[in-house]
């Protein structure tokens, strides 16, 4: 089986959408691919950190509207896989993002709050998570696996985030979330 990766860091669910409606190469990849992992939203957010930072909005009404628009391009990007594999047999997983709020330091700006950094965290998983199963498809819950049930524990305390690669799993960490991924299963394919 040969794998491509199509992510592409401050990709949107906006872009990623738009490939999948109409780039060529993307929507081939997805039509031949018996896995997909979907994996984006972290870029969605800096829309509402723009507009927070600039006073445009305070707290979470800034990431409100940035939310409900990830959760209509989510949904939508996961029903486009569907279309594009047809009735072929499909594992369709998504993985949440964690929240890397708690332990990240000045990484984070100094206008994002803890609070605000859990919200993005759990709403997004709602999203994700929701939209993977109306699809058939799996959630891999990377908040709760890295930041604990209440989603506000330190992951880089525990070494599952870096530092140098701010906001992101570290060697650890990714091989918890490959072990996650293998619980969910590959059905419905057969070995």
């Amino acid at each position: 089986m040969r794998v491509i990766n199509l992510a592409v860091d401050g990709k949107t669910s906006e872009q990623l959408l738009s490939e999948l409606q109409s780039d060529a190469a993307t929507r081939k990849a997805v039509a031949h691919a018996p896995i997909v992992l979907v994996g984006i939203g972290g870029a969605d957010l800096n829309a509402g950190d723009d507009d927070l930072q600039v006073g445009k909005c305070k707290g979470r009404a800034c990431y409100t509207p940035v939310l409900r628009a990830f959760g209509r391009n989510f949904g939508a990007i996961v029903a486009r896989v569907r279309a594009l594999r047809g009735s072929s047999p499909t594992v369709l997983r998504g993985i949440t993002i964690p929240n890397g709020f708690p332990g990240a330091g000045a990484a984070y700006p100094p206008f994002v709050t803890a609070g605000i950094s859990l919200y993005q965290a759990t709403t997004e998983r709602q999203i994700i998570c929701r939209a993977m199963v109306s699809q058939g498809g799996s959630c891999v819950d990377v908040l709760r696996a890295l930041n604990g049930p209440s989603g506000t524990r330190d992951a880089y305390a525990s070494g599952l985030m870096n530092h140098e690669d701010c906001c992101y799993a570290s060697a650890k960490g990714q091989q918890l979330i490959a072990q996650l991924l293998l619980k969910t299963g590959l059905a419905p394919l057969k070995p």
